[in-house]
């Protein structure tokens, strides 16, 4: 074996063994709700509720048949690392096709799996990291369908439908991705055709009868366009705070924007944000190198490859794609990272003059993305518990006792989760709808109330963890850890404690 290929395989054992380290105990807050509707869909032998039906109808089967086939309850899903090594092996086979590297395509296999503050959207089981397998999966289809000289290859053709209808029930978020992806490249070579006709080149057919037959069945047979998508992008509460007001409280300074609850909006350390300004940057570079050599490739009449093509595509998906998350009031500066990576790859791999500069680009992010975890870990701004959240089972139990079932409780995403998921345990037949219509994630009005900056006309529990280091509210709203607001929800005259754990109290306003 050659010695750069001992290298590749000692890295990639890395990749399977360090996030299973070092995201052990991490959850995403949102991951818990999944797992209910998982239970409730084995429960009741069908997909019980219009949640199930709307949101990813495939990924929550998928789930149920899990459970059926190994009988491990559906609740331990959010830490077991089901999709973890599809998600690697799907990962490495796609970076190798585009870079042809061995060592390259190992290092950054192990450079995306640690390149985040937990597991649940790589290493545990998600809905959108689904979704990433198989959006991936089709991009290493469209590269074979275009290696191959006979374009009548339908069985290739057939699956990226198949997979594109899968990826529909499966993830909103990288189905939208995929659709995208499938209009620009539609675009794109359309445009290069109009081109060859006059260069003579032979440019392979699009992929719009694809696009088309997605999004009849998208527009069709789903239900999430109408029922979820539409009406958010309707809500006008979902802007009541900008994207780049979420940005600046975050990285910038609280105080570089005045709203009532700048203060609880978490704000992360300086170095945190020089070390995302130097990935991004470094990135970015890249992009604009590759867009600037395309260009010229245009203006002197050169040859346009395919992974030319694929790359311009992933760009302008991810432009298209952060701009409708833009709207969305949610600052997407992450979409960068991919068409970064690939854009470096394509450096390295086609251009003799920047090959060192994309080397220096990966070296950077070996050392960078260790870095930025571990600052945020050092800083207490990751949720980490080795006991799997344990401690906010016996506060359930006594919530089912000693309240009224049928009042309205609160609480940021991740606890109002997992009170709802240790209902199961006490309760026979559960049904989940009814109590998500009684227990909500708390809204920035009942944050003012317990911070005494509005007044509350409503009786509601409001079940506080201390014990989190952020919060997530809704509409992508993160908060800092209520341990910085303990003295004021303390003393607001509107509540009284009615429980104490050391972890988690309850309020009764």
């Amino acid at each position: 074996m050659r010695y750069e290929n001992k290298i590749s395989l000692i890295i990639l054992s890395m990749a399977f063994i360090v996030p299973l380290i070092i995201f052990n105990g991490t959850l995403d807050g949102f991951a818990p709700k999944h797992m209910l509707v998982m239970s409730e869909t084995v429960q009741h032998g069908h997909l019980f509720s219009q949640e199930a039906e709307q949101i990813a109808p495939g990924f929550y089967i998928t789930g149920a048949i899990i459970n059926i086939l190994t009988e491990i309850p559906t609740k331990e899903f959010v830490f077991l690392p089901i999709q973890f090594v599809p998600y690697l092996i799907v990962f490495y086979v796609f970076i190798y096709k585009i870079s042809g590297s061995y060592l390259l395509s190992s290092s950054i296999t192990l450079i995306e799996l640690i390149s985040s503050t937990n597991g649940t959207d790589k290493v545990f089981f998600w809905p959108h990291a689904l979704g990433w397998i198989i959006f991936y999966t089709m991009l290493f289809i469209v590269f074979k369908v275009a290696e191959r000289k006979n374009e009548e290859e339908w069985e290739f053709r057939i699956l990226l439908i198949l997979l594109g209808m899968s990826l529909a029930i499966i993830s909103y978020d990288i189905f939208a991705v995929s659709l995208l992806f499938l209009v620009i490249i539609s675009l794109l070579l359309f445009l290069l055709k109009l081109i060859s006709k006059i260069r003579k080149e032979n440019i392979r057919r699009n992929y719009l009868n694809i696009l088309i037959i997605l999004i009849v069945f998208d527009f069709g047979l789903l239900k999430f366009v109408y029922d979820v998508f539409i009406p958010t992008i309707m809500d006008k509460q979902l802007r009541d705070v900008t994207a780049i007001d979420k940005f600046l409280l975050s990285y910038v300074s609280t105080e570089s924007v005045q709203t009532p609850l700048s203060e609880l909006y978490i704000s992360y350390p300086g170095i945190i944000s020089i070390i995302s300004l130097i990935k991004y940057s470094a990135l970015l570079i890249s992009i604009l190198a590759f867009s600037i050599i395309t260009f010229r490739k245009l203006r002197t009449k050169n040859p346009i490859n395919f992974y030319d093509t694929i790359v311009c595509s992933i760009i302008l998906v991810a432009i298209s794609y952060a701009s409708i998350r833009f709207f969305l009031a949610q600052f997407a500066i992450t979409q960068i990272y991919l068409p970064g990576i690939i854009c470096t790859i394509w450096l390295y791999r086609f251009s003799n003059k920047l090959k060192n500069w994309a080397i220096f680009v990966f070296l950077l992010l070996m050392v960078v993305v260790p870095v930025y975890y571990y600052e945020n870990y050092s800083n207490n701004l990751i949720d980490m518990d080795e006991n799997k959240y344990e401690y906010i089972e016996y506060p359930t139990y006594w919530y089912l006792e000693n309240t009224i079932q049928s009042s309205i409780s609160v609480s940021d995403e991740l606890t109002k989760n997992f009170f709802i998921m240790h209902h199961e345990k006490q309760v026979e037949d559960i049904n989940y709808t009814n109590i998500r219509e009684h227990m909500k994630v708390l809204s920035i009005d009942d944050v003012a109330f317990l911070l005494q900056k509005s007044n509350n006309s409503e009786s509601k529990y409001f079940i506080v963890n201390y014990d989190l280091s952020r919060m997530s509210l809704q509409n992508w709203k993160i908060i800092k850890t209520w341990k910085f607001s303990e003295d004021k929800i303390n003393s607001n005259p509107g509540i009284k404690k009615i429980y104490y754990s050391g972890n988690i109290e309850m309020y009764l306003s």
